[in-house]
This record gives structure tokens, sequence and C-alpha cells, in this order.
């Protein structure tokens, strides 16, 4: 069964924080809310890399920060929906490699 969230967070909330961008190491930026004009704007986030070399963030829900795994949210955010059951292949075996299209 595919689902529009990860671990629980809504695609739509995934949206408003943050966005694909391949110029950033991890593949991701967050969208922060200027307080003074009250627009969105995008900002670079490295991420953390992992033991087992994987792009990590803390994404801010409900009061806590959830550790979510990049390449989930770039497919997430390309795709829509995410399959639970399924891995996330990185086409060159690269998993540094966020780029939406791998």
């Amino acid at each position: 069964m595919k689902l529009p969230s990860i671990q629980s967070i809504p695609l739509e909330y995934i949206q408003s924080i943050l966005n694909i961008d391949p110029t950033s190491p991890s593949g991701l930026t967050w969208i922060k809310k200027s307080k003074t004009a009250g627009t969105l704007k995008a900002y670079k986030e490295k991420g953390v890399l992992t033991g087992k070399k994987y792009w990590v963030m803390k994404v801010p829900y409900h009061g806590k920060r959830h550790d979510l795994i990049v390449h989930r949210i770039i497919l997430l955010l390309k795709e829509k929906e995410l399959d639970p059951d399924k891995e996330v292949d990185h086409a060159d075996g690269d998993s540094l490699n966020n780029n939406s299209e791998n």
C-alpha cells in the first residue's frame, strides 16, 4: 500500500518545509518563512551523513524532531507517495547521490 506520508508526516507538510535542490549536498533545501515579510525563501541544509552513508535530516513535526532519510523524502516529493515495504534504489549505486533522477 502506498502512502502520501513518511513516518506519518503528511506530504503537504513536507512540501511546505523542503524543496528538492540538486545544488545542495544532501539534495534538499529548507523553506524558511521570513518573519518580517511573511514570505517563503529557501536556505541550505547539509543534513547529516550516517554510518550507513545516507543523508539524514531532522524534521520538526508536532513538537518532535524526526530523523528522516533524505532519499525517501526526495522520492516522496517527486512521486507524491511512498511504499513503506519497498527500498529506495540508487540507480548508480551511490547512496549519497540524491539527485531526483537517480
